[in-house]
């Protein structure tokens, strides 16, 4: 076993090991300067001869499909169910692999937006950036449409750091958008990393202490981010805001795509979206995301409140029309999404909006 490396040195890298006896790797998530606890980690293997090892955490948070796995950091795969043992151990069967990545959920970095808009399809999306985070990074700003539509549509992703299904959600959206006419009459933005250090350090990102970055819209932010996301939005006027994220781990509603609703108008202007979410994704086939809108949160339940401060109402209180978070799944019930499942209801979900912008009186 001593020739098994194990490191979370790469971007998004999250580990700690505490110890190996035999064949069995005893590891935890790095919570850092997280607020009690939370599940995301991040991890390769190098040096791993022909062997089955057993990979045991000290809480649940191993999701019933096992790790995502990857053998070049870019393409991802679950395990499958036959490799949990519990929702606190997998096991996984190394051949002569030179290093072998597994993560919580399917995991995306700058690098990945990166790769996306290399491609010349996306020519048309003007990359600038918001501003500096903390530790010097760009963060990048997208934008695509005409530059003098005054109906902006504003799509922010990764408040919180280990939510990575939301940035796929963003792909797809922007892929959607392209050479499509609301195009001619709106313009859209697009924040796809706002806690961008926190995303390639592999935080957790939910909780930071003494609060995350979608509980700094305050008088006094911490993070340059949100003071420079505030700034922007009073510049613009925003007919729609959506701040995309992943819920809890699973469970309940935590395995389904849902919305977590507003007050009166915009909660009735958010249904309009979802019923047009509804009927793009209802009769997907096999392992796509499909939206049921009873998976929905209303205002006012359980951690629906307006107790902390959050993007979507900031977005709210700069003069957007419609304004509202948006949470996609990690897993899903049906084999695990991938990434393309995740990209293409990002399509759908851009048809949604589409379809709601389409009919005026936004």
């Amino acid at each position: 076993m001593r020739d098994v490396v194990i490191r979370a040195d790469h971007s998004g890298g999250n580990i700690i090991l505490d110890r190996i006896e035999g064949d069995t790797v005893f590891l935890r998530q790095d919570l850092r300067d997280t607020n009690g606890t939370w599940f995301y980690w991040n991890f390769r293997i190098e040096n791993a001869s022909p062997r089955t090892l057993v990979f045991r955490f000290t809480e649940d948070i191993v999701g019933r499909y096992g790790p995502a796995v990857s053998r070049d950091g870019i393409r991802w795969e679950w395990a499958g169910t036959l490799s949990v043992v519990d929702e606190k151990a997998f096991t996984y069967t190394f051949q002569n692999d030179a290093a072998v990545y597994f993560c919580f959920c399917i995991p995306y970095l700058v690098r990945d937006l990166d790769r996306f808009l290399s491609a010349a399809k996306y020519a048309a999306v003007k990359r600038t950036a918001l501003t500096r985070s903390r530790q010097g990074r760009e963060v990048p700003l997208l934008t695509l449409g005409d530059a003098s539509a005054h109906r902006d549509i504003v799509f922010t992703a990764r408040h919180h750091a280990c939510e990575s299904t939301a940035s796929y959600q963003l792909e797809g959206i922007i892929d959607r958008l392209i050479g499509n006419d609301i195009l001619r009459t709106h313009r859209f933005h697009f924040i796809p990393f706002v806690d961008i250090d926190g995303v390639e350090n592999g935080d957790q990102g939910k909780s930071r202490i003494p609060h995350d970055h979608n509980r700094d819209y305050i008088d006094a932010p911490l993070y340059p981010e949100t003071r420079a996301l505030t700034a922007y939005m009073r510049e613009i006027h925003s007919v729609l805001a959506i701040d995309c994220h992943a819920p809890y781990k699973w469970g309940g509603r935590n395995d389904y795509p849902f919305f977590v609703k507003q007050d009166s108008p915009v909660k009735e202007r958010m249904e309009r979206i979802a019923r047009h979410l509804h009927a793009a994704t209802a009769n997907r086939p096999g392992n796509a995301v499909r939206y049921e809108p009873g998976q929905d949160i209303e205002k006012g339940v359980e951690w629906n409140t307006r107790a902390s401060p959050t993007a979507a109402e900031m977005f709210l209180a700069s003069g957007a029309v419609c304004a509202f978070t948006f949470e996609l799944a990690y897993f899903g019930m049906t084999g695990g999404y991938s990434q393309e499942a995740f990209v293409d209801f990002g399509r759908d979900f851009a048809d949604a909006v589409i379809a709601y912008l389409e009919e005026g009186n936004v």
